[in-house]
């Protein structure tokens, strides 16, 4: 099934169950979050990726100039276990990931949480990859992706039971924009996509397209 058609199930099961003022808080956020633009500091097509630096899943310190110019990288950002569309898009990425890896790239998905937790949201999705963590979102800082979140918008998460502070001290009400970048072997972004709507996500046979075009051009 279509990550978009999951997404849409999940937005229609929220309105049927979440009630009329935490529907209403979450819109008048994401609003907000629009209104500031902050996807317009995100990194474009024709930037050049930085090397960023990552924790792996074996809690080692990973910078990306290991990797990046090697092969063509699929670089992907989500918010934390806690969203049900990071998880539904986690695992559309797990379904392409054989085709992923047949066009010669590779996959680095980046969770703005800590080892532990990634471990436990790659062992709950069944994922056969593994994910890298950026606890301080300076990873996602260097890609202009991170936003701070509006009053009404904290205090609707905290109704949903999100423990932000209890995620990552000291910076709990900034979350890293849903972003794929698709960057080819120059390390330029060739495929962009970054979003204030956290209920937003590109399709990954987006990123797959775009990754086959690449190949035929390249």
């Amino acid at each position: 099934m279509a990550l978009q058609t999951e997404l849409a199930a999940q937005n229609a099961w929220r309105a049927a169950h979440f009630p009329p003022d935490l529907r209403q808080a979450m819109e008048l956020s994401i609003a907000s979050l629009k209104r500031a633009g902050w996807s317009e500091k995100a990194l474009q097509v024709g930037d050049d990726f930085p090397a960023l630096e990552l924790i792996d899943s074996a809690g080692a310190r990973f910078s990306l100039s290991r990797i990046l110019g090697r092969s063509p990288l699929i670089v992907s950002f989500f918010c934390g276990h806690w969203s049900p569309y990071c998880n539904l898009e986690l695992r559309a990425f797990n379904a392409l990931l054989p085709q992923i890896q047949a066009l010669g790239a590779r996959f680095v998905p980046i969770v703005g949480q800590d080892v532990e937790l990634n471990f436990s949201t790659q062992r709950c999705n069944r994922l056969n990859y593994a994910l890298f963590s950026d606890p301080e979102l300076k990873a996602a800082r260097a890609c202009g992706l991170v936003m701070t979140l509006p009053d009404v918008m904290t205090d609707a998460m905290e109704q949903l039971g999100i423990d932000m502070p209890g995620y990552r001290p000291g910076i709990a009400y900034e979350l890293p924009m849903p972003a794929s970048y698709l960057i080819d072997t120059q390390g330029k972004v060739v495929y962009a996509f970054a979003d204030e709507d956290i209920r937003h996500r590109t399709e990954p046979e987006a990123l797959l397209n775009a990754l086959q075009l690449l190949q035929t051009t390249g």
